[in-house]
């Protein structure tokens, strides 16, 4: 590495070089332009940022110049003098693709810097125990089709991830039980010729916890240290501290779907024996119901709602085994903020009060447990989106060092 891109040391402290200087005021002029409510001129950077107007004109021209900017039409009539030209990212000049293997579906999503949603595709299916290869292949071929529409108003891919419902490390899944897959490497499957990319490997409750986490311009700011739950066919969690997902030493953190809530109940699809996942997960919850697996969950909670004793006693159960999962990490975390999604989140009003019962007995600290909901409508993409942002923040964080600045 260059002298000129790592500070100099001198004296035993580290010391700024002009383009470590430049490259920390594109990050924050980058990032000020993200989080601007409406689309700000250069002088509103410079007073957002607190840079020169002139610096702040330098590096604006120079995110013109690759791309990744785009100026409006000067806006007359704000205020005496030279009209202000307004300034946004332009539209699809850096995507990241985030795509995710579920149960019961495949969704990809690409998103570009600014948060937007550029293109989305979601194929439903029955994937319980299946096999591998021709899964993969099909979300490679969904993925090819969304980049293929977006790759030539694109100056910057910033590439893909693929969110699983099982362990992953680096490049491998080593278990995905409701999938029935083990030990595999899913990149070769999902793009044998390499056009998506380098593959980044999730969680899928991680990648979604990046999407709770993700700051959205004119929405109030949330929590920033929350334990994220997702719900499907199994229950996954994720620790998010400072607005950034805790993956662990091995990338296997927050299983708490296996965290065993009743050793006396039910087996679970992992082979123990009351997991937190035998008593919520939707197929444990459809059979304790006495309904179809297939029923959908909404379908459940019709049911308890008609007047089913089974389906109330179902929810009343899996209200309480949820309660004890929140309340165990809760005391080991000390963290007091949740964020339920997937199943979760339609569940949630059926669960609260048997949940929030067993949460006022168990945990130790003074303060209330807060539960939340995701963003309602984003069931289906929260993996998906969210492994996309977690390539796209980096960039925000320092443009020049992933694109052509």
């Amino acid at each position: 590495m260059s002298s000129s891109a790592a500070p100099r040391v001198q004296g035993g402290h580290a010391r700024m070089g002009v383009q470590d200087v430049r490259s920390s005021n594109l990050a924050t002029v980058l990032a000020a332009l993200v989080r601007y409510p409406t689309p700000p001129s250069r002088a509103d950077l410079a007073h957002r940022t607190g840079l020169t107007r002139a610096t702040v004109s330098r590096l604006v021209d120079s995110l013109l110049q690759s791309g990744v900017l785009t100026e409006l039409d000067a806006a007359a009539g704000r205020a005496p003098g030279r009209p202000a030209t307004p300034l946004v990212l332009r539209r699809g000049g850096v995507v990241a693709i985030g795509m995710e293997v579920n149960v019961s579906y495949l969704s990809v999503v690409a998103m570009d810097l600014s948060g937007e949603v550029l293109a989305q595709d979601i194929q439903t299916g029955d994937f319980l125990t299946s096999e591998p290869d021709p899964v993969l292949g099909r979300l490679g071929r969904m993925g090819r089709g969304v980049l293929d529409r977006l790759r030539d108003g694109a100056v910057h891919h910033a590439g893909v991830t693929l969110a699983l419902p099982g362990l992953v490390s680096d490049s491998r899944l080593i278990q995905a039980p409701n999938l029935g897959w083990r030990d595999q490497e899913p990149a070769s499957a999902l793009d044998p010729d390499g056009a998506l990319g380098p593959v980044r490997l999730f969680n899928e409750a991680t990648a979604a916890a990046w999407s709770s986490a993700h700051r959205r311009p004119g929405v109030p700011a949330g929590p920033e240290d929350f334990l994220y739950l997702s719900g499907e066919a199994g229950i996954g969690g994720c620790l998010v501290s400072g607005s950034r997902p805790v993956e662990g030493v091995h990338g296997w953190a927050g299983e708490i779907g296996h965290l065993c809530v009743d050793p006396a109940g039910p087996v679970c699809s992992c082979g123990a024996t009351g997991c937190l996942e035998a008593f919520v997960g939707h197929r444990y919850l459809m059979e304790a119901a006495g309904l179809p697996a297939t029923t959908p969950t909404e379908g459940l909670v019709e049911s308890a709602r008609a007047g089913s004793a089974r389906a109330r006693d179902a929810l009343d159960i899996a209200g309480r085994a949820l309660g004890r999962g929140i309340a165990g990490a809760v005391n080991i975390l000390d963290v007091f903020n949740v964020v339920v999604g997937g199943d979760l989140a339609v569940l949630h009003p059926e669960l609260e009060a048997e949940m929030h019962s067993e949460l006022d007995r168990r945990t130790l600290g003074p303060l209330r447990v807060e539960v939340e909901t995701a963003t309602p409508g984003m069931e289906r993409l929260a993996a998906a989106r969210g492994g996309a942002l977690s390539l796209l923040d980096p960039i925000t964080a320092n443009p020049a060092a992933h694109l052509d600045l």
